[in-house]
């Protein structure tokens, strides 16, 4: 029952923290997101941003399209083979089944996330 809710916990943490991490342009903003100033360090639970990630490497088809829906999708320079949704994500060759580290260091993220169902307790922060 506790890893159930340690996962609800860190995307609940992801989609509050990452909601301030829009841009500031005029561009409407997707149906159903919500604008919200964020100061940081932004702490959510256990999860501490120290800044606004500026690059977000997305390894869960769900993480992807929940950072495109609060208006991070700018950030996102890469997501996962099966991130298909919206059409613009930045798909790539990384794999959220079988992560490999090195491939995603080489996209140079100041953050990533990932699936815990996948990965168990791969969520983290490189920088």
């Amino acid at each position: 029952m506790k890893k159930p809710l340690i996962a609800l916990a860190a995307i609940a943490a992801l989609t509050a923290a990452l909601g301030g991490c829009a841009d500031d342009s005029d561009e409407p903003a997707a149906a159903g997101a919500t604008s919200a100033a964020a100061s940081y360090p932004a702490t959510v639970g256990s999860l501490t941003l120290a800044k606004r990630p500026e690059k977000i490497v997305s390894l869960s088809p769900s993480a992807t399209e929940m950072l495109f829906a609060i208006g991070a999708g700018g950030q996102v320079t890469a997501a996962d083979d099966n991130s298909n949704y919206p059409p613009e994500a930045p798909k790539s060759d990384l794999s959220g089944f079988q992560p490999n580290a090195e491939a995603i260091a080489a996209k140079t993220p100041t953050w990533w996330c990932c699936p815990t169902t996948a990965t168990r307790s791969w969520i983290s922060s490189p920088s």
